[in-house]
């Protein structure tokens, strides 16, 4: 009799195991998982966008997940991703971080009642998915020289790139110089591959390397805006340029009364 009960209870182990393993487990729809998943940041002080898909084991997209994200690396900001149909789920304009592209790093959490969550981490890339990023303009340096001695004029140069690094052509260039005894305010002409110059951009009776300070403000269109200082060094930039070639009609120079 024994021996018979022990075979009894030999022969149901396996379905015993089947049933303990079933009861443990999540049904394959209910574990959830990241499809795809990106951040997108341009460079310079900038919003940053996160998009994720979220799907179930068989692959059909979640539509009712709760998302999350927090970024450690742009000041600890936690937010909440919107569902935006089809198991997708966005945060545009999740926060504005002075940054390069490829710096942040953003851990994405996902969760739903009666489904096992789970996690993912995600590095920025140069870019943006919707809401205000634009690409970065940068006028990197400012180019200036006048030679020493009074009334002599100033010439004021600008490279103009992207945030690659690539010459931007039909950007508007402005500049402001100043002895801090004459002020002159005029833009820079687009004389081709990101370049732009002002020979004879103003007359000023300055000495010596730095006594002349330059502001340049730079803007495109689809681009995002920057500024840069420069100072001038003595000499000239248009060498072969005459200042009676040069239109400064459109220049308006303002001294103290």
């Amino acid at each position: 009799m024994f021996h018979k009960r022990l075979l009894a209870i030999i022969a149901l182990l396996p379905v015993l195991g089947q049933l303990t393993a079933l009861s443990g487990s999540t049904p394959v729809d209910r574990q959830l998982r990241i499809s795809e998943l990106a951040m997108y940041k341009y460079e310079g002080f900038q919003p940053y966008d996160v998009v994720a898909r979220v799907l179930d084991g068989r692959g059909s997209p979640v539509d009712d997940a709760y998302v999350t994200i927090t970024s450690a690396s742009a000041g600890s900001v936690e937010a909440t991703l919107r569902n935006s149909g089809r198991g997708y789920y966005v945060g545009c304009d999740l926060d504005w971080v002075d940054a390069p592209s490829g710096s942040l790093t953003t851990v994405v959490r996902v969760s739903q009642e009666g489904s096992k969550p789970t996690a993912a981490s995600v590095r920025d890339h140069r870019g943006n998915y919707c809401g205000a990023g634009e690409p970065q303009i940068r006028p990197p340096k400012v180019s200036a020289a006048k030679q020493d001695g009074d009334k002599k004029p100033l010439d004021i140069q600008v490279e103009v790139v992207d945030e690659t690094g690539a010459p931007v052509q039909g950007a508007f260039v402005f500049a402001r110089a100043t002895d801090f005894v004459r002020f002159v305010d005029a833009p820079l002409q687009d004389v081709g591959h990101g370049k732009y110059l002002s020979c004879n951009f103003g007359q000023f009776n300055s000495k010596g390397a730095g006594a002349i300070s330059i502001h340049v403000s730079v803007s495109a269109r689809g681009y995002r805006p920057a500024e840069n200082d420069g100072t001038n060094k003595v000499g000239r930039l248009c060498e072969s340029i005459l200042p009676s070639e040069i239109d400064i009609s459109s220049h308006r120079a303002m001294s103290p009364q």
